[in-house]
């Protein structure tokens, strides 16, 4: 899904992935708005679009471990929950571990501490109406 990306090659470059790898998958769609609208609505175009009963969320900066997303999916399939996410581990100029950890709902109270990319059941999203979108935030 791009938003519009203008930093950088993105578009170039997942049309190079696509290309390369596509034939592994189903289906591979890549996705642009015609203007900027933000990382929600990115979000919903993209979950809009999904045919599958699960959408996994990842950013273009973030690279996933390969057995990540199948344990996600074992991970719901197990617990009944809606939507399942994953702990991050910062790379680049500091590497350390993020600052999710086990689901606590209290903790939210102060913030939300889990990142974006999770595996979360297109249902769930229909349920709640989507993304919206929060100045400086998602």
């Amino acid at each position: 899904m791009d938003d519009v990306s203008t930093k950088d090659d993105s578009v170039g470059v997942a049309r190079d992935w696509m290309q390369a790898h596509g034939q592994r998958f189903a289906r591979v769609l890549l996705l642009r708005h015609r203007r900027n609208q933000g990382l929600a609505q990115a979000r919903n175009t993209a979950f809009a679009h999904a045919l599958g009963s699960h959408v996994f969320v990842i950013d273009a900066d973030n690279e996933v471990y390969p057995r990540a997303i199948g344990r996600l999916h074992q991970a719901i399939a197990t617990s009944g929950a809606a939507a399942a996410y994953t702990q991050i581990e910062l790379f680049g100029g500091k590497h350390t571990v993020g600052a999710a950890d086990v689901w606590q709902p209290n903790w939210l109270r102060h913030g939300n501490y889990i990142d974006a990319m999770a595996l979360v059941s297109r249902s769930a999203w229909q349920d709640v109406g989507g993304y919206t979108h929060i100045d400086g935030g998602w």
